[in-house]
């Protein structure tokens, strides 16, 4: 699947991902730096627990996924990730227990540069952000129901606007000013996305694909799919599995 919100990383940068959360790499060119890999089982993380998202904002649905560091916030998260590496390729049969506290203290380093940003976003914007997260969701949400048989026609601007109490030409506005891109683009972005995704990944044909999106009809899901890639449905399936 392809990525809602493209990102390039930058050197003294930090990006967020979690379970659930889509997303490609394209590598270009040699990267340097750590990666933290971890359950959420291994700190006991959950994130139904109560101020789950005070403690690790950069791990909800909201969150800025992207921040940058400053020199000393950088040199900080160098020495613990070193420290953690250390931990990992020792023998000592405490070693995860050794990890433990290197990791809540990676995480509430992580934080302070976190609300360190976020602080910096002018109220303005944070109202905007927060708005385009929440359309994303909704947006997210109503694709799954339309998978899950509970939805039956493709979501439309003024649906998802009606669900945020919004006006349809309001969001519309919002979101080509922060993004640059329509509410109808989101849209439209999103479900290339899980119609690729089925493509790749399932052996449905296409008229089953056309009708679990929503699609009034096949031929109407056909040229959806060739105006936005230039293929057909069935040649991007040939075409991804060569």
């Amino acid at each position: 699947m392809l990525p809602e919100r493209p990102y390039h990383s930058l050197p003294s940068s930090l990006y967020f991902s979690y379970p659930g959360k889509l997303e490609s790499w394209q590598r270009i060119g040699a990267l340097r730096g750590p990666v933290v890999y971890f359950m959420g089982e291994f700190l006991g993380l959950d994130p139904s627990q109560a101020h789950f998202d005070e403690i690790y904002p950069y791990f909800t649905y909201d969150s800025e996924f992207f921040i940058m560091l400053t020199p000393d916030e950088n040199s900080d998260l160098s020495v613990l990730a070193e420290s953690m590496l250390k931990e990992i390729d020792s023998d000592s049969p405490d070693r995860f227990e050794m990890l433990k506290p290197l990791l809540q203290l990676y995480l509430r380093k992580i934080k302070r540069a976190y609300d360190r940003q976020v602080v910096m976003t002018s109220p303005d914007q944070k109202s905007k952000k927060f708005t385009l997260n929440q359309f994303r969701k909704k947006l997210d949400e109503y694709v799954i129901e339309l998978s899950a048989g509970t939805q039956s026609q493709t979501p439309s601007v003024s649906l998802l606007a009606e669900q945020l109490h919004l006006n349809a030409n309001y969001l519309n506005t919002l979101l080509k000013d922060l993004t640059g891109k329509t509410a109808s683009a989101f849209i439209q972005e999103r479900l290339m996305q899980e119609a690729k995704a089925y493509l790749m990944h399932t052996h449905l044909q296409v008229a089953e694909i056309s009708h679990k999106l929503g699609f009034g009809s096949p031929a109407y899901f056909n040229r959806f799919f060739k105006s936005n890639t230039g293929e057909t449905p069935l040649q991007f399936r040939k075409q991804s599995r060569l």
